[in-house]
């Protein structure tokens, strides 16, 4: 045996087999290696996952109390949002949102529940006895159910019916189900809801009795026939519920119990329940993600202001909250101490009268010059006491009273024959009239007013007390104005031309006691040419226009310059402008207001592509539909230099994109494809191009591309641009990608994380550069032939204007000096935008 162990130890057989298992343990041991390293990577890979998570979880909960108004300590800056507008700063005044409970467990009986923005959640729950008023059953269709339960209070009825009218001419069929619940039929639900599904569910999606919304008459659940008009989640992901989501605050409704604010409102989501806030509310909600909850949130912790607005007092402050002059009105009522009517009321249109604003004007004047009585000449011989100082607001409130107790006396003076009238003298009122015993004239209540006054240089108007209660005439009133702007004030101004330019009927005016005071006016920007076109001088002047006058004196940077003024000043200065042709064109009241070459026929370089948009939009049913770039048409255009968006030839985009990449890159491309898509052929969009020019009038414009690349027999000016502009603009879809700023296209595979497109005008203007207004939408164009050129639409004191400038110099293709944004930047900070509602005569009865 010892022999054969010998033999086989050292038998090539065996040593070839030791070999092999030595082999087979050597790839063993390193495979058991390479597992490990790989069981290391995996659990490094795992560990890192869970930490990402781990992050992201920590990071999630410090922005939830960060949002809650947690969280403050660790120093994380809350998110910011967007200041109230003044319209809604009216609609919330005395909405008590202070008096709401936001904490669970500890509820609160609501204050006021009648209010349209009542809070009711599961912290505040309504009087037992609660009923809203006003009831009233909406003219929508019902699925059903008890006629009680299809009423709604009368504002949000209305509202409702429009909600569904609108949806209906879209196509979206949406069906009311359940509106008004009393609080006792809250009971029978709650109740039923609990022991059909629990407790837990109940609470989720009921409320209990005096706590659920559906008691307040101001929501309604809307559902549809698609989803069998089942109140369920489904109706989120149906066409008619995104609808709903999408257009509710349109109509004044929010989705009161949004996806993601479960936590907050205490509800599950509910796609169907809506709740009525009025337009501005529900609107602001929408635009900045909030729920109701969080919004009073805000309001509590004074993140959102609403101040306190002084024509809120007047019991005619719903007429107060929309006037065009509302700005005005709280400054007189403020620094000039205007006294409402004995009912309270502070009526706008109504005459002021020749005390009321004399009145105004010393006290508002005492506000931005404390120092008045030293300086005033009357006082320089009487020096006054502290008590004295207030005689204006004495002087105010004894008229309050006397004009109640005078009210007889007054209605016998309307009626009675001019020649018992108290008299009042035109040559009068062209003289300084010394103030010595003016008592013993018939000033009693008005003596001391009318000694201040003449401290100033202002003219007696009446002979007695009784003709300072009678209206102010327009000349009384420039009298007043350009005396208090010389003597008070220190300004003096001259009329540049002469007034019948100003004024149509200013023949009627001619050696007139008040002409020099009118031209003086309209010359410091008190008085504009649109509120004396016809100048009355008898026409009485309104509170609201006094308000005007007086906020225009005495802050000049709200003064009015007159349109011919404001043409001359444009004019002056058009050597400045390099442009060949501009036109300027107010998109509010639909007027001219500067030109300078508006009808030379210029090349339109990519301004042509704002037409191809328009009509491709016209003719795209769904823009979300992909076609492919025109590769040709691409090849072509390239070749003659034209700019492009970025899209390689024959890449599937949608018609959205070409829309964007179009007027925000000039994306040549972009439009050739839009052209050749819709219409088949190149040649055929351009006819359409050219009817559609015809049909608005644009007489002077002709196309012959579609991208605007140089072409014999193309041109356009800009006037025609702005007749063009000004109807594409109310299309929303056009408007919307106008005045986009960036954009970022759909993935494609050729660029898998899309296009990012930046707007060529938006793009190249920083916020330093806007003095006073804001460029909110534009198009540019360039090319050898066509210069530099701009469409813009910009907002200056809320007012929207058009511009349009062409041909300014080229001197650099590729890296241009931007003479038309000079131009254009030059212009919008030189207008002057009128204020608000000046069409109608200060003269206004």
């Amino acid at each position: 045996m010892g022999k054969l162990s010998n033999s086989l130890a050292i038998s090539p057989f065996f040593r070839y087999n030791k070999l092999k298992f030595l082999g087979l343990k050597i790839r063993f041991l390193k495979e058991l290696v390479m597992k490990r390293r790989y069981l290391m990577k995996l659990s490094l890979s795992i560990f890192l996952l869970l930490s990402c998570i781990g992050v992201l979880y920590i990071t999630n909960i410090t922005l939830a109390e960060n949002s809650s108004g947690r969280g403050k300590e660790a120093g994380v800056a809350p998110k910011t949002y967007p200041a109230l507008s003044e319209e809604l700063i009216y609609e919330l005044q005395g909405a008590g949102f202070e008096d709401y409970s936001l904490e669970a467990g500890k509820p609160a009986l609501i204050k006021q529940p009648h209010h349209r923005f009542v809070l009711l959640n599961k912290q505040n729950y309504l009087p037992a006895d609660f009923v809203p008023e006003n009831l009233t059953m909406p003219g929508i269709p019902f699925t059903g159910g008890a006629g009680s339960r299809k009423l709604l209070v009368s504002v949000a009825a209305t509202a409702v019916e429009q909600l569904v009218a609108a949806a209906a001419q879209e196509g979206v069929v949406l069906n009311g189900v359940s509106a008004y619940r009393s609080i006792d039929y809250q009971k029978e639900v709650y109740a039923r809801n609990v022991k059909k599904y629990g407790q837990k569910h109940a609470d989720q999606y009921s409320s209990v009795a005096g706590y659920s919304e559906h008691h307040s008459g101001l929501c309604i659940d809307i559902s549809s026939p698609s989803v069998g008009n089942a109140l369920e989640e489904r109706l989120g992901k149906a066409r008619e519920g995104q609808w709903l989501a999408a257009n509710a605050h349109r109509y004044g409704f929010i989705i009161r119990y949004p996806k993601g604010k479960e936590a907050i409102t205490g509800y599950a989501y509910e796609p169907w329940h809506i709740r009525y806030l009025g337009v501005p509310l529900a609107t602001y909600l929408y635009e900045n993600d909030l729920c109701y909850e969080e919004f009073i949130g805000l309001v509590q912790s004074g993140q959102l202001l609403i101040p306190e607005k002084p024509l809120a007092q007047f019991s005619d402050r719903d007429v107060l909250k929309t006037h065009p002059y509302r700005q005005a009105l709280e400054l007189l009522t403020v620094k000039g101490g205007l006294l409402p009517d004995a009912e309270n009321r502070l009526q706008p249109e109504q005459p002021i009268s020749r005390q009321e604003f004399l009145a105004a004007a010393l006290q508002w004047l005492s506000q931005i010059r404390p120092a008045e009585a030293a300086d005033s000449p009357v006082a320089a011989e009487d020096s006054q006491t502290a008590a004295e100082s207030q005689t204006i607001a004495e002087d105010q409130a004894a008229v309050k009273s006397q004009m109640i107790d005078e009210k007889e006396i007054k209605a016998d003076s309307k009626t009675a024959p001019d020649s018992q009238k108290p008299a009042e003298n035109e040559n009068k009122t062209t003289e300084q009239m010394a103030p010595e015993g003016l008592p013993a004239q018939g000033f009693t209540v008005y003596a001391e007013l009318l000694e201040r006054a003449d401290g100033y240089g202002v003219a007696l108007l009446a002979e007695t007390d009784a003709g300072y209660d009678q209206p102010l005439s327009r000349a009384e009133a420039a009298m007043i104005l350009a005396a208090l702007a010389e003597r008070a004030l220190g300004e003096s101004h001259t009329l540049k031309g002469q007034l019948q330019e100003y004024v149509s009927d200013a023949f009627a005016l001619r050696d007139s006691s008040y002409q020099a005071a009118i031209e003086q006016m309209i010359a410091a920007g008190v008085i504009s040419n649109a509120e004396f076109q016809p100048f009355s001088a008898a026409a009485s002047v309104t509170r609201a226009e006094a308000a005007v006058l007086l906020m225009r004196l005495f802050q000049p940077a709200d003064r009015q310059v007159n349109q011919k003024l404001e043409i001359e000043r444009l004019n002056d200065l058009t050597d400045d402008y390099q442009s060949k042709a501009m036109c300027l064109f107010n998109n509010e009241t639909k007027t001219f207001v500067w030109q300078k070459n508006e009808t030379m026929r210029l090349a339109p370089a990519s301004l042509t592509k704002l037409m191809t948009v328009y009509l491709a939009l016209q003719e795209i049913p769904d823009l979300q539909q992909k076609v492919s770039i025109a590769g040709a048409y691409r090849s072509r255009v390239l070749r003659f230099g034209a700019s492009i968006a970025g899209f390689s030839a024959n890449e599937k985009v949608s018609y959205e994109d070409l829309a964007y990449a179009a007027l925000l890159a000039s994306g040549a491309e972009a439009a050739g494809t839009l052209a050749i898509r819709t219409a088949g052929k190149e040649a055929l969009f351009i006819e359409a191009m050219n009817q559609k020019a015809a049909e608005w009038g644009m007489n002077d414009t002709h196309f012959q591309t579609v991208e605007g690349l140089d072409a014999e027999g193309q041109y356009t000016t800009a006037q025609d641009m702005i007749i063009f502009l000004e109807k594409a603009l109310q299309d929303p879809r056009f408007y919307r990608i106008f005045t986009t700023a960036a954009y970022t296209t759909g993935k494609t595979w050729q660029h898998p994380g899309g296009l990012r497109l930046t707007s060529t005008v938006l793009g190249s203007i920083s916020p330093n550069e806007e003095k006073g207004f804001h460029i909110i939408g534009g198009k540019s164009g360039t090319t050898g032939k066509a210069g530099l050129c701009w469409a813009t639409l910009a907002l200056k004191k809320e007012t929207p204007y058009l511009l349009v400038t062409l041909g300014a110099p080229l001197d650099n293709i590729y890296k241009p000096t931007k003479t038309q944004k000079a131009d254009a930047l030059k212009i919008y900070e030189r207008v002057m935008p009128p204020l608000k509602n000046t069409e109608q005569p200060a003269g206004k009865n």
